[in-house]
């Protein structure tokens, strides 16, 4: 009895253990994961694609292996990671790819650990890989250890950096705006500057030249203020005749636009005579008066008050009929609504 009782506890014990191969076999064949590399040597700073394949069963939830600090193994980086595939098999088993891309600048050969994949909750495993990083182009990794990279590879001392010469587009990047805040400042500056210049003087700020007064009016003006000062009177007759002559040199100047101002009487009248001719009444008059004052301002004399008088009136006579025939005109009718307003 107790010998058909162990016998039928083995037999149980067999088929729960079958039962549980069959079953893991089964959820085995539905879930499978690997991980597959593009090159297994490549150039330093070169990126690899690393694809990770995960098969199940359709509903599965799948999630996509992620790195920490989006690095693999210490200086091996993940670039980027691209969108991933999802195939459906003819069995109606679903593939999912996820494609990473990986980078190293260092020469060194890594190992890829096995990576998780999460399905349903449990992590199922991939396979390690190895991959290189060399700077040798075209070497299989097989022959990778056995070269004497040394004897191939110069290797120089860093040189130092050395100074580019600036564009003007580089300088007015980089210092333009600076250049544009001085310049305004400067011009701030001396607008000021000139604002308080001209106030102290009592100066206007923006300077208006005033038309030029005709040398007729200027001339009769400032006979009339010679007439006013009475220095015939006074004793200053060699005043007077200076004056007087200066009066008449200033006008002839303005008015023909020749300066006479440093020329003696005789040189005046040669320049007189050439504008309005040697029988003009304005030639006679100035001879007249020259005559006059250098008897005055060289031989002393004393003319008599009429003379005087009369010397005046011939520097009026001069400005009257060497002014223009427009500004003769305009003198004219003057007088006569003086006269008129006068009487």
């Amino acid at each position: 009895m107790k010998l058909a009782y162990n016998k039928i506890r083995k037999y149980l014990a067999f088929g729960a253990f079958a039962a549980i191969m069959a079953t893991a076999t089964d959820v085995s064949a539905q879930r499978s994961v690997k991980a597959e590399l593009d090159s297994n040597v490549i150039e330093i700073a070169s990126q690899a694609r690393l694809t990770i394949t995960a098969s199940t069963k359709p509903g599965s939830k799948v999630s996509q292996p992620d790195f920490k600090n989006n690095q693999i193994v210490p200086t091996l980086e993940v670039v980027s990671t691209p969108k991933p595939d999802t195939i459906v098999g003819m069995n109606q088993e679903i593939t999912y790819k996820f494609h990473y891309l990986i980078t190293s600048f260092e020469d060194s050969a890594y190992t890829i650990p096995r990576i998780a994949v999460v399905i349903n909750g449990d992590s199922v495993f991939t396979e390690p890989l190895n991959i290189t990083f060399t700077l040798l182009q075209g070497i299989d990794s097989t022959f990778t250890s056995s070269i004497d990279t040394t004897r191939i590879i110069k290797i120089f001392d860093i040189k130092d950096v050395k100074d580019a010469p600036w564009t003007f587009a580089e300088f007015w990047a980089r210092f333009g705006n600076i250049i544009l805040i001085l310049l305004l400042v400067a011009l701030v500056a001396s607008a000021a500057t000139y604002v308080i210049i001209r106030r102290r003087r009592n100066k206007p700020i923006i300077p208006f030249s005033k038309p030029k007064e005709p040398a007729e009016k200027v001339a009769i003006r400032r006979l009339n203020q010679l007439k006013d000062k009475r220095l015939c009177e006074s004793g200053k007759v060699k005043e007077y005749y200076t004056d007087l002559t200066e009066i008449i040199k200033t006008y002839i100047s303005d008015r023909f636009g020749y300066s006479v101002m440093e020329s003696t009487s005789a040189e005046t009248l040669v320049a007189l005579k050439g504008f309005v001719g040697g029988d003009a009444p304005a030639f006679k008059d100035l001879k007249s008066i020259f005559d006059v004052a250098d008897f005055v301002k060289f031989a002393k004399m004393q003319p008599l008050p009429d003379e005087n008088d009369r010397c005046m009136r011939l520097a009026y006579d001069i400005v009257e009929t060497t002014m223009p025939q427009q500004a003769a005109e305009d003198e004219n009718a003057a007088n006569e609504s003086a006269q008129q307003i006068k009487n």
